[in-house]
């Protein structure tokens, strides 16, 4: 993460996940509320993805990263390491 005028850059690596996949990195903050800052698809065999997404949620107020796909399960969660 780094800090911007508009809010944080959020810059991701993901390795492991099996395309076709759409996905979705959500914001998640402390009272439980889920903000998009990127969105992305996989294609037919691929196996990493990396892009840069952004969010106007306060860094104090993120409480994890979540990796999701088109139906909402849950594929990774990282720690805000607040």
């Amino acid at each position: 993460m780094s800090e911007t005028a508009a809010g944080l850059d959020v810059s991701l690596t993901v390795t492991g996940l099996a395309g076709p996949c759409d996905c979705v990195l959500r914001v998640v903050t402390v009272d439980g509320v889920a903000r998009t800052a990127l969105r992305w698809r996989m294609a037919s065999g691929q196996d990493s993805f990396t892009g840069l997404g952004g969010t106007t949620v306060d860094r104090a107020d993120i409480d994890r990263f979540e990796v999701v796909d088109a139906t909402g399960t849950v594929l990774v969660t990282v720690s805000s390491g607040q």
